[in-house]
């Protein structure tokens, strides 16, 4: 479920944020998409992880 749940906001993400957009675009090249999605929903998870623990806002840079 949680799964699904990250690969949902993996595919808005790409759409709305270009560090995460140049990310995927960069691993399905060489990937392809399903495993592009799947590389941008855990790189969105470890940044959460990060904000929460060091109670930081979201800066891609």
């Amino acid at each position: 479920m949680l799964r699904w749940i990250l690969i949902q906001c993996a595919n808005v993400a790409i759409r709305h944020d270009e560090y995460l957009r140049n990310f995927y675009l960069r691993i399905k090249r060489r990937r392809g998409h399903n495993i592009a999605i799947v590389a941008t929903a855990r790189k969105m998870l470890v940044c959460i992880y990060y904000m929460l623990k060091r109670k930081e806002v979201y800066n891609p840079r």
